[in-house]
């Protein structure tokens, strides 16, 4: 039987970081050792900074600012629970808000679905699905302004999704 810290997954959540690297260097500082870390849009010409520097596995989509070769959603399997990965804009979660999300994860069975575009930071459950934005490491906005990243740790087939602030300094 294996212990609950075998079982740890740690994923680390990060969108709309529009090339400052330096906000990546402080979200990988406040997630710490992670597993894999996921990308969500707006920025993904970053990934191969994040993979090549910090070694670090990463599941990345597309944004509306990005061009290249990155899926607009991404289905990951990780720890037994089931992600989705979108940026979000071909949702239309700024004019529908998380309405079309959540169909979606109902309708497909995802346990998590990750999401960007707004730069808000969000959290919430809608039933036995759990929904995360981030926000956005590098031009945060909503009524609290503060840089943001998620985390999500997988414990024994259980979901502890967090949002964590970043400190502001460069």
């Amino acid at each position: 039987m294996k212990d609950e810290k075998e079982s740890l997954i740690r994923v680390g959540v990060i969108a709309d970081t529009h090339r400052d690297l330096a906000s990546i260097r402080r979200a990988l500082g406040v997630l710490g050792k992670l597993d894999c870390l996921m990308h969500l849009g707006d920025g993904v010409r970053d990934v191969q900074f994040v993979e090549t520097v910090y070694d670090i596995p990463v599941y990345a989509v597309g944004g509306n600012c990005d061009f290249g070769n990155y899926p607009a959603e991404l289905t990951v399997e990780l720890g037994g629970r089931k992600l989705f990965l979108t940026h979000g804009h071909h949702f239309g979660i700024r004019k529908f808000g998380t309405r079309p999300l959540i169909r979606n994860a109902v309708k497909h069975g995802y346990d998590i679905t990750l999401y960007g575009h707004t730069h808000v930071p969000e959290l919430f459950a809608s039933g036995r699905h759990v929904f995360l934005n981030p926000g956005s490491t590098s031009e945060p906005r909503g009524p609290q302004r503060h840089p943001t990243c998620g985390l999500i740790e997988l414990r024994g087939g259980e979901i502890f999704p967090s949002l964590l602030r970043l400190d502001a300094r460069k």
